[in-house]
């Protein structure tokens, strides 16, 4: 009986550790939005300027976005026990093709055609990679 090949088992965790090193990027910048907008509504409202309370949710979501970039690092570093140096790095670029849908859904930031045209080649690049090393 064949198992899994354990490369397999190293490009599942470089993609999820490269989903959350991206999605962790793009909280960060969601929740320094959120700051900046509370900045605005206590100049606009003439309250004092304060940093957020430790148990804000801005400073809840940077703390978890934080623990989420490093938990997405140690699964990056973990893959390359299962697979190849070679199929890994051309996988890095799962992280740029996240951050068009992370982007676009956390932060309403629309793609540019060139954006969504590059992201498609290198879609099928992966896929192309991960399919000859099978």
């Amino acid at each position: 009986m064949m198992g899994v090949p354990l490369w397999s088992l190293g490009v599942l965790l470089n993609v999820a550790g490269s989903l959350a090193i991206n999605l962790s990027a793009n909280l960060l910048k969601f929740s320094h939005r959120l700051q900046k907008k509370r900045r605005r509504r206590r100049r606009r409202l003439n309250l004092p300027l304060v940093e957020p309370e430790p148990l804000s949710p801005e400073a809840l979501l940077w703390g978890s976005s934080v623990t989420l970039f490093a938990a997405g690092n140690l699964l990056s570093f973990a893959s390359f026990a299962y697979a190849a140096q070679s199929l890994l790095a051309a996988l890095g670029s799962v992280q740029f093709l996240s951050n068009v849908v992370f982007a676009a859904v956390l932060l309403q930031e629309h793609p540019t055609a060139a954006t969504l045209g590059g992201t498609l080649v290198v879609t099928v690049g992966n896929a192309l990679a991960v399919v000859s090393f099978s």
